[in-house]
């Protein structure tokens, strides 16, 4: 089978490319769509022209704060996604780890998951299986569809990419005060709150 099927729902297929040789996690001579960032890049954060303003002749304490915070995690995460080991854009190690926790998924359901446009999922899942961090197989009750599996140099890239980014965050820690690092963690329930699907 030479097609990745998106679903009976959904149209269309995607022609996956066959597991080329070398390492995982080998760049792709295309470029994707959405772009990784650069390790090292120090572009201006675009959000910060976004920023929440007080209204004229007084300030808004929850405004302030929600433009802070959005402003803070924004910069944080692009710090994290710069971890990454190997040439691996941000849409493509989403995709990755998603296909890690919930096992074999055919493409729709990974686009669902991943909340994009499936044929946004077909380039994605074709670029990791071109790098060999993952693979296809025939789903066990209908071999017209077709499953991504996470692969042993998928779940490796991910074991370095997480440790790569613990690493970087506990050397920030370190430049925390003691008082911080207990604000910190007073305030990690909350952020964890504010993150949470279900709130």
């Amino acid at each position: 089978m030479d097609q990745l099927t998106v679903g009976d729902d959904q149209a269309g297929t995607v022609a996956a490319g066959r597991h080329t040789a070398g390492e995982p996690g080998t760049p792709p001579p295309e470029s994707e769509d959405s772009g990784s960032e650069q390790p090292g890049s120090d572009q201006p954060d675009s959000d910060q022209r976004g920023a929440v303003q007080p209204a004229t002749g007084g300030t808004d304490p929850s405004g302030e704060l929600a433009s802070g915070l959005r402003l803070a995690v924004t910069r944080l995460s692009r710090r994290l996604r710069q971890q990454a080991v190997g040439y691996i854009t941000a849409s493509q190690l989403s995709a990755l780890t998603s296909i890690d926790k919930h096992g074999p998924l055919s493409l729709g359901e990974l686009a669902a998951i991943e909340q994009v446009a499936p044929p946004s999922m077909t380039r994605i899942a074709a670029r990791l299986e071109e790098s060999g961090l993952v693979e296809r197989r025939a789903d066990a009750t209908d071999r017209r569809v077709a499953r991504v599996v996470i692969t042993d140099g998928g779940l490796t890239l991910l074991d370095q990419t997480r440790t790569r980014r613990d690493l970087f965050l506990a050397r920030r820690l370190q430049q925390l005060s003691e008082d911080e690092l207990e604000a910190l963690a007073r305030a990690l329930p909350m952020l964890e709150r504010l993150a949470s699907e279900d709130t």
